[in-house]
């Protein structure tokens, strides 16, 4: 009777649907520069087409492809709006845990990267109804690069979400208006 070894087989599987797909060639792009951990998931579509991915699985290997490019070129730490539209800015990884005391001294470099006002307009745009007076700034690791405001989706599709942190601000009064 053949003994099951499910640990053994999932990873051979593993391994072998990798070596399968194409994030062996986009590691070899991302070190030859032929493509970015920025690229667009359009972009990485029509450059494997011959593997016929659909966006989930473009998104995907670029995620597992950015993972092994930041171990061999070392990692940043990326910081952008809840919705993954902006890149406010981006520090050195120092490869600590979220919660070693060192870590805030990122965290805060990281917040001074956000556009002065970004939470307070947000703040500011929901409706009376939402009391919350914070916003969320997610921060993802990332391959050593140099991401731009623009990035922030790429940033959100492949990166390693690490962890998140708020930024409150004072709710709006609405203003007052004299009737007369």
């Amino acid at each position: 009777m053949p003994t099951n070894l499910s640990g053994i087989h999932s990873a051979s599987r593993m391994q072998r649907a990798m070596q399968q797909s194409p994030i062996p060639e986009m590691i070899a792009d991302l070190a030859a520069g032929n493509i970015t951990p920025a690229s667009s998931i359009a972009e990485l579509r029509m450059r494997y087409r011959t593997d016929r991915l659909c966006e989930g699985e473009a998104k995907a290997c670029m995620t597992h492809a950015c993972r092994a490019h930041a171990a061999a070129v070392g990692s940043v730490l990326v910081v952008t709006d809840d919705e993954g539209k902006i890149c406010f800015g981006y520090v050195p990884d120092p490869g600590l845990d979220t919660d070693d005391p060192e870590m805030a001294t990122v965290f805060q470099l990281l917040g001074k990267t956000i556009d002065a006002g970004h939470a307070a307009g947000i703040v500011a745009a929901r409706p009376t109804t939402d009391t919350s007076s914070s916003v969320e700034y997610p921060v993802f690791a990332m391959p050593a690069f140099e991401y731009e405001h623009a990035h922030g989706q790429a940033v959100g599709a492949y990166g390693t979400y690490v962890i998140s942190f708020r930024i409150t601000v004072a709710r709006p009064t609405p203003s007052s208006t004299p009737t007369g």
